[in-house]
């Protein structure tokens, strides 16, 4: 009889372990539930993002459009959906990822993806307020912010990620001259600061031209403002003069036809003279001409060029003339002399008004 009793514990004991694991008892299952969670994405341009449910099931998104995506959640009486991990550039931004209560699907999650963008901040030192104008400065969106006295303020309009921006003066104050450092960039991944100088103590910058030929012209700008048309060779000064312990930088844009114009001694900051050595110097564009061999068996083939610059090439492969064309020119290849007991065929061996380097003649034996 003591026997007995034991199994019959035993029995229950075990009957009630099996009840509860198998959640026929009282209470919670402690399984996570399957959940649907279902929407669209949009406005995603490129590379991929990732989105958890509840701090956990990472669901990785790549492609516009609609979703639907079932997951394991350990919590039924709250959700929420957030990015957790932003795609290059972009931010993207969750609604309707918000649920309480038991619930076993959430649906019309809206993902909508933006560009990343950033601002442009201004600072402004020197400056004095003669009750004459203010200093207005511009950006290249076409949006223009006003000082009175030296601060600090920021444009409106924001610059997409890998962007760039140009920030110039439109209009000077009243007695100063106000100079920009920082005022132009490409690739922008982050937040702009730029920084204006103005003092009534200005200084001019000059230089000089060479090499320029007949009939062409190209823009000096200083500090991407203050455009100089240079149409001859010689002496050149800038309209606007920089503020004391300000910066130049000066470039070409755009280069004359068929030339290249570098800058030499063109950039500078803490301004305390006059700049005078900036040297222009320009080159005629020149460009290479080459092709390749090929069916050269023994022997070797002698090209020229023009009537020119003689090329013996003995191997099969790559060529190139060693005189290189001017721009706007032409070229005829020619074979000189024919590789023994071969005959070998110029193909794509003439052109004219060159503006690049030529790398596609063939010499087929």
């Amino acid at each position: 009889m003591k026997t007995l009793t034991i199994f019959r514990v035993v029995c229950i004991t075990f009957f009630v372990i099996i009840l509860n694991a198998c959640g026929g008892g009282s209470g919670s299952s402690s399984y996570p539930a399957p959940v649907t969670m279902s929407g669209s994405v949009s406005g995603l341009k490129s590379g991929s993002f990732v989105v958890e449910l509840n701090n956990a099931n990472p669901i990785t998104f790549s492609s516009n459009g609609a979703y639907s995506h079932s997951i394991l959640n350990t919590n039924t009486d709250s959700f929420d959906v957030a990015v957790v991990s932003q795609p290059v550039g972009q931010i993207c931004t969750i609604s309707s990822g918000d649920a309480t209560g038991v619930v076993d699907s959430l649906t019309n999650v809206q993902i909508t993806c933006a560009p990343q963008t950033f601002h442009i901040f201004v600072s402004v030192s020197g400056l004095v307020d003669f009750g004459g104008t203010q200093l207005e400065l511009i950006d290249n969106n076409g949006d223009s912010l006003s000082f009175d006295q030296g601060t600090e303020s920021a444009f409106s309009s924001a610059i997409d990620y890998n962007g760039s921006y140009s920030v110039s003066v439109k209009q000077q104050p009243s007695g100063q001259i106000c100079t920009i450092t920082n005022g132009t960039g490409t690739g922008v991944v982050t937040d702009v600061n730029i920084s204006v100088i103005c003092s009534t103590t200005v200084f001019t910058v000059s230089g000089s031209v060479t090499g320029l030929t007949g009939g062409q012209q190209f823009i000096l700008l200083n500090n991407s403002d203050d455009p100089d048309v240079i149409t001859a060779n010689g002496n050149f000064t800038f309209t606007t003069p920089v503020a004391l312990k300000g910066s130049y930088n000066i470039i070409v844009y755009p280069q004359p036809i068929g030339q290249t114009c570098t800058v030499s001694n063109g950039s500078g900051d803490s301004l305390g003279m006059n700049v005078s050595n900036v040297l222009v110097t320009c080159s005629v564009n020149t460009y290479t001409v080459s092709g390749t061999v090929s069916g050269l068996t023994s022997g070797q083939v002698t090209l020229m060029n023009n009537g020119a610059d003689p090329l013996t090439v003995s191997i099969n492969g790559l060529f190139t003339f060693a005189v290189s064309i001017a721009y706007d020119s032409s070229y005829v290849v020619t074979i000189n002399q024919q590789p023994v007991g071969q005959t070998c065929v110029v193909t794509n061996g003439a052109g004219s008004g060159i503006i690049s380097n030529v790398s596609n003649i063939s010499v087929a034996c």
